[in-house]
Formats: C-alpha cells, structure tokens, sequence
C-alpha cells in the first residue's frame, strides 16, 4: 500500500478511493464484526501514509448487489469517525445511495464529504438532466457544504456526447457556471 501510495503521488494524485469490492468482500463464515475491525486496522495504518502525501483516503460505500461490507453512506460515515484520521474520509455515491434506497438527508450526518460520484438509476448511465432524484441529492450534497469535485461513475456507448452532456448536468445541479 505503501508504494501503490508513493506512486499514486507522484503522479498528482490527491484523493484515492478505497471501493474494491472484490479485495474487501468478506469470506463466507468470516465473522464480520472481525472483517470490520480488519478495514478500520487498515484505514488507520494507511492514513499517515497517505497523511505524507498529501492524498486524502475516501471509504467507498456499494451496494450489497456489489459488495458484502461497508454498504451505506452511514456506514462509510461510521468507518470515517472510528479511524479518525484527517485523511481518511468518506466519499458518498449517489447511485449507492439510491441501490440502498437511502435518503440523502443523511449527507448531513456524515458531512464533510470528501468525494462523490454520480451516475443515473436505470442503467448506471451518465446523467442526462431531469433526474428529480439526483436533482434532491445534489441539493442536500450542496446543504452541506460541499464545493468539490464530483466523478460520473457510468457506463457509456458514446463518451464524447455522455460526457458533455454529463458535464452540463453536473454544471446545472451543482449551481456552477
């Protein structure tokens, strides 16, 4: 982790998602209060690594469609206050957010948020305007403070179009110009 670090900031890295859910998922029959107390062992050991290197570690939630662990913004947030570490934090996902049929109130509880990344309901697509949902997400992302960065996390057919259009939506539900 160490040298994965080093090389991520040596590249201009600034923030490093921990999602994976292939390497976090917990083995069938692995008690999984033991599996959390090995992440929280873990983020607590990476983030004076990360700490030296100016990168800034944000915890993942997914779904459990995807991942057996770590499955809410709550439980991010969680994570987030027991290491307790500056540059540990919590990234919020609005698809994770609505697979987990969370409200996105909860941005406040959990705030200050680190990252986000976005995509559409149906389809995990780019987000093309209209989505009264992502719409309230934003809103409530904004309530918090949060004048960040924002990565569309979608699948795409055609990149040059979804990604301008997304761009422009980002735009619009952020209040950006």
């Amino acid at each position: 982790a160490r040298a994965a670090l080093a090389r991520a900031a040596r590249l201009g890295v600034s923030i490093v998602v921990f999602g994976s859910s292939g390497a976090r998922n917990v083995p069938a029959g692995f008690p999984l209060a033991d599996a959390w107390a090995q992440l929280r062992e873990l983020l607590a050991a990476l983030g004076p690594v990360a700490d030296g290197l100016g990168i800034t570690i944000v915890i993942e939630h997914l779904n459990r469609g995807e991942s057996n662990i770590l499955n809410s913004i709550a439980e991010g947030g969680r994570m987030a206050r027991e290491v307790a570490h500056p540059r540990v934090r919590v990234l919020a996902d609005a698809y994770h957010v609505r697979q987990e049929k969370e409200d996105p109130a909860i941005l406040a509880a959990v705030a200050p948020v680190a990252h986000v990344h976005i995509a559409e309901q149906a389809g995990r697509l780019f987000p093309s305007g209209g989505d009264a949902e992502l719409a309230d997400f934003f809103q409530k992302l904004r309530a918090t403070g949060y004048a960040q960065r924002v990565s569309i996390e979608a699948y795409t057919k055609d990149f040059p179009a979804d990604a301008a259009r997304g761009l422009r939506v980002c735009r619009d539900l952020a209040g950006a110009t």
